[in-house]
């Protein structure tokens, strides 16, 4: 009996290290130990009982049922199977996700299902169960958003996963953080933003995984980045991390790039024909390893260039009067510039990083204050929403309130990498409305991991105000239990 207290005592105490502690973790994961190793006793006396043939049957019952993280992740979840892997976390209470096990079921059934051609069925039952979960924090919004995404709703689950990556260690069990990582790194692959996968990296919330950690490292040297390392460091990275087969051409191509270090000067593009200038864009816009703000900035100064030339108003007047109308050059041009600047906005208000580049031409510098005035509306519109349903009391489900505050969260990020000098405005516009809501959800119903989120964003962007940087620290700390 000593030795089943002392294998508890160790296993409590490892989990609450890796999870951050708390009282109510650690008693979760004391009975669900102490419930396991009673089950584990009870069967091993009956497989010893019953001769040779019941003890044989008894190793894979015992893995399956203490060590079932595994168990799903290595075996269940890749049979995709969805349902079963629900109700086998379900019932056999994972560690990894004690604290939330009902959503936490939910992420191992969206994870197989992922990997198959998922059914609107099979993710309306797993959202259902989501749904019905009474801890809706972290794990629910990482299932939720990886359902989103099943669905096609990119957007959706990202400002999802981003919230998840983000949130305080009681709030979310670190596996699951780990997934909502994961998914957010390899979105910003498959598109090679490697900015973005660098800024996942730095922003400092939590500390990166080993594979987000070496493509970060990857898309530093990929971007021209001056903080790149050298490449017994990429070799290195690369050896410690998992998945280095796909990762292995990346790799490759991080090493023919020679290493920057320093920021280099963005050269003035050079004289092109519009025909050529626009060629050159097209190129940058395809290419799916090109997409620094940097190659897209010149391309674009390029085609603005080339339209002020008079050889591009000659060659419009050529083809007009070759096509027997009698419409002005100067207003066909004008009207190109409109539609270039119709283009760019929703490619930089998807990828803010795009515009960070010094020396804009006109064109792009049309985009971005478009694409800033709107995101600034949108936060407008949905602050004065929170002071309205605060008013009337008017609130919806926690995990409701959860995606309205994603939403609001990625515009107001997307806005800050677009315009970081915006940081000061942007506090002021959503700091009354957003902390009254969090105040009054942290107050009334007692949604603590929600208003902790709140709190800390706001904090993270109260530069210049003691006062409020006061406040909301002792709202984060109230928030925190």
């Amino acid at each position: 009996m000593g030795g089943v207290v002392l294998i508890i005592v160790i296993i409590v105490f490892l989990a609450s290290r890796k999870s951050g502690g708390g009282s109510t973790f650690v008693n979760a994961v004391f009975w669900v130990s102490f419930c396991k190793i009673a089950l584990l006793a009870i069967l091993l006396g009956f497989a010893i009982a019953a001769g040779p043939v019941a003890l044989g049957l008894f190793a894979p019952v015992a893995v399956l049922v203490f060590l079932p993280s595994l168990v799903l992740k290595h075996v269940i979840v890749p049979l995709r199977w969805p349902r079963f892997a629900y109700w086998v976390a379900r019932c056999l209470f994972p560690l990894a996700v004690v604290s939330e096990h009902s959503a936490g079921a939910a992420v191992y059934g969206a994870l197989a299902l992922a990997r198959r051609s998922p059914l609107p069925q099979s993710i309306d039952w797993l959202q259902n169960k989501i749904d019905q979960s009474k801890a809706q924090r972290g794990a629910a919004l990482v299932a939720t958003g990886l359902l989103a995404g099943l669905r096609g709703d990119r957007r959706r689950t990202r400002s999802l996963l981003q919230v998840a990556d983000a949130l305080h260690h009681r709030a979310i069990p670190a596996g699951v953080r780990v997934i909502a990582r994961d998914w957010l790194v390899a979105d910003a692959a498959r598109i090679g933003n490697w900015p973005e996968i660098i800024r996942l990296d730095r922003r400092g919330s939590r500390p990166a995984t080993r594979w987000s950690y070496a493509l970060a490292r990857i898309g530093e040297r990929l971007s021209d980045d001056p903080h790149g390392c050298a490449n017994w460091q990429l070799w290195v990275y690369w050896a410690v991390a998992p998945r280095r087969r796909a990762m292995l051409p990346l790799l490759r191509r991080a090493l023919q790039v020679p290493r920057v270090t320093k920021p280099g000067q963005v050269e003035p593009p050079a004289a092109a024909a519009l025909p050529d200038a626009l060629g050159q864009l097209a190129c940058v816009l395809d290419h799916a390893f090109a997409y620094d703000g940097t190659s897209f900035a010149a391309a674009v100064s390029a085609v603005d260039a080339a339209l002020d030339e008079p050889a591009a108003h000659a060659l419009a007047d050529r083809r007009l009067r070759a096509l027997g109308t009698n419409a002005d050059a100067a207003a066909v041009i004008s009207g190109l510039r409109a539609r270039l600047v119709d283009s760019f906005v929703p490619l930089i208000e998807e990828s803010p990083c795009l515009a960070r580049a010094e020396n804009r031409s006109s064109i792009l510098d049309q985009a971005v204050e478009r694409v800033r005035l709107r995101l600034f509306r949108d936060v407008e519109a949905q602050c004065k929403d929170y002071d309205a349903r605060r008013n009337r009391q008017g609130f919806t489900t926690v995990l409701a309130e959860w995606e309205t505050w994603a939403v609001l969260r990625d515009a107001a990020d997307r806005l800050l990498q677009l315009a970081p000098d915006s940081e000061n405005a942007l506090f002021r516009a959503m700091y009354v409305p957003v902390c009254n809501f969090a105040v009054y959800q942290h107050n009334t119903y007692r949604r603590l991991p929600l208003a902790n989120e709140m709190y800390s964003w706001l904090h993270r962007h109260a530069r210049n105000d003691p006062e409020a940087i006061r406040l909301l620290l002792g709202n984060m700390k109230a928030s925190e239990g």
